[in-house]
C-alpha cells in the first residue's frame, strides 16, 4: 500500500469509504423496513392506549407491505444476499398476519348438503355453513325512510343475501306512521327474517342504532353498555342453530369523529399536494388518537361481559 501512489491510496480509501457507508445504509433501511414490517402485522397485539403509534402503522399496513416487497426484489437484484435474508425471515415471520390480510383461497370445494337463496336464486352451500352478513346501512340510505312513497333497496338486498343472520349498523327508521317504522320496515323482510332486536342510541327515544335479523330464534337478547359519545351499545345473542348455540355480538364502536374540514383537506390533498394542507392532514390524524383508545375500551367493555 505504502508504495502506490498517493492518488491511488487515497481512491483505495474513498472506495473503501464509500462501499463501508453504501453497506451500512442499506443496511439500516433493510432493519428499518423489517422493524416496520413486523410493527404493523402485530401492532394488534398492543394497545392503542399502551402505545398508540401501531395503531396509526396498522391503519397503512398495506403501503408497508408493498413497499417492503419492492424493497425485497431490490435487494435481490443488486445481490445483497445477506440483507435479502433478513428480509426474507421477516416475511416468513408475518406470513400469518400478510395471509389473514390478503387470502388466497385454493383449497378444493366443501361437501355440499343444503341451499340457501342468494339474489333471488338458489345456490349450494357447504356443510353446517352459518352465513353472518354485517353492514353499515348509513341510515338505510339517509332520509329515505322518512319518505312517505320510495322504496328501501338495501331491504331488498338484505332480503335476498341468503344469510342466516343481518347485523345492521347505523340502521334507522321513522316514528311517522304513514312513512317506514320500525315494524312496517320487519316486515319487507319478515317472511326470510322472522327474529329481530334492536339497540338504540342515546336511549330509548331515538330512531337510531343498531339492529339484527335472524333466521333463527333468539335464546337470548341483552344489551352490552359501552363507553363513548356516540354509537356506544352493543347487542348480545345466543341463537338456536340446529341443535346448536351459536353466540352474535352486533356492535358500532365509536366513530373516528373527523370533522368536516379535516375530511376537506384529505380530498384537497388528494387533488393536488401542497405542504400547507400536508400539515393540517397531520393535524387531523392526530385527532384519531383518542378515537383509537375509545375503541380499545368499548371492545374491553365487550370482553369483559363475554368473559362474565
Amino acid at each position: 500500500m505504502a508504495a502506490l501512489p498517493f492518488w491511488r491510496r487515497a481512491a483505495n480509501i474513498v472506495f473503501r469509504a464509500s462501499r463501508w457507508t453504501i453497506h451500512t445504509v442499506l443496511l439500516c433501511l433493510t432493519l428499518l423496513a423489517s422493524i416496520l414490517l413486523l410493527a404493523s402485522s402485530f401492532g394488534d397485539m398492543i394497545s392503542p392506549t399502551v402505545w398508540i403509534v401501531v395503531a396509526y402503522l396498522g391503519l397503512i399496513f398495506p403501503i408497508i407491505l408493498i413497499l417492503c416487497l419492492l424493497w425485497l426484489i431490490f435487494l435481490l437484484m443488486t445481490r445483497r444476499w445477506r440483507l435479502s435474508l433478513i428480509m426474507l425471515i421477516t416475511f416468513l415471520l408475518c406470513s400469518g398476519r400478510i395471509w389473514r390480510y390478503s387470502p388466497l383461497h385454493l383449497s378444493g370445494e366443501e361437501p355440499i348438503t343444503n341451499v340457501m337463496f342468494k339474489d333471488g336464486k338458489e345456490m349450494p352451500t357447504p356443510v353446517d355453513t352459518f352465513r353472518v352478513m354485517t353492514f353499515n346501512t348509513k341510515m338505510l340510505g339517509s332520509a329515505k325512510v322518512n319518505k312517505k312513497q320510495t322504496d328501501i333497496p338495501i331491504m331488498d338486498m338484505l332480503r335476498e343475501s341468503g344469510a342466516d343472520v343481518l347485523l345492521l349498523q347505523e340502521y334507522h327508521f321513522s316514528t311517522d306512521q304513514k312513512a317506514y317504522t320500525r315494524e312496517r320496515l320487519h316486515d319487507l323482510i319478515k317472511e326470510q327474517y322472522p327474529y329481530t332486536d334492536f339497540v338504540l342510541n342515546y336511549g330509548s327515544k331515538t330512531t337510531q342504532g343498531i339492529a339484527i335479523f335472524s333466521k333463527w330464534p333468539f335464546k337470548v337478547k341483552d344489551e352490552i353498555d359501552m363507553s363513548g359519545k356516540i354509537n356506544y351499545h352493543a347487542g348480545y345473542y345466543i341463537l338456536k342453530f340446529k341443535g346448536r348455540e351459536v353466540v352474535v355480538v352486533n356492535c358500532h364502536l365509536s366513530s373516528n369523529a373527523i370533522s368536516k374540514e379535516n375530511r376537506d383537506v384529505y380530498r384537497e390533498q388528494a387533488k393536488h399536494f401542497e405542504v400547507d394542507s400536508l400539515k393540517r392532514m397531520e393535524q387531523g390524524m392526530r385527532q384519531l388518537a383518542p378515537s383509537f383508545r375509545t375503541r380499545t375500551n368499548q371492545i374491553a367493555a365487550i370482553n369483559r361481559y363475554l368473559r362474565e
